[in-house]
């Protein structure tokens, strides 16, 4: 499986499984998957340190960063539901991320 199928699935998975309506993946300053995000908003996720979520009165964002083999991944998922990746559901798409990650540095 090469890295597009790799993350087209966990995008799929995650899509199914919690309350999102988008996934937007970059590689560096790439994007690689998903749909493109304004330079502001990309610069604002990439400097975040640890796993974030951002809310405004219409929606929630959830924001987090995987290395794989020196490559910066930045995961950024969407919910029109402004209470989405709250609690115990964050922690699942966490561990969600750990499993890609695992997949991603398996490519050779």
């Amino acid at each position: 499986m090469n890295e597009q199928q790799i993350i087209k699935q966990f995008a799929e998975q995650v899509c199914m499984e919690f309350n999102t309506n988008g996934v937007t993946v970059y590689r560096n300053n790439d994007r690689i998957y998903g749909n493109e995000i304004d330079g502001t908003s990309l610069e604002r996720y990439l400097s975040i340190s640890c796993t974030t979520v951002f809310r405004s009165t219409t929606q929630s964002c959830f924001v987090s960063h995987i290395s794989v083999n020196n490559m910066l991944f930045v995961i950024i998922l969407f919910s029109k539901c402004k209470t989405a990746f709250d609690g115990i559901e964050s922690q699942y798409i966490i561990d969600e991320l750990k499993k890609l990650k695992k997949k991603l540095g398996e490519i050779e």
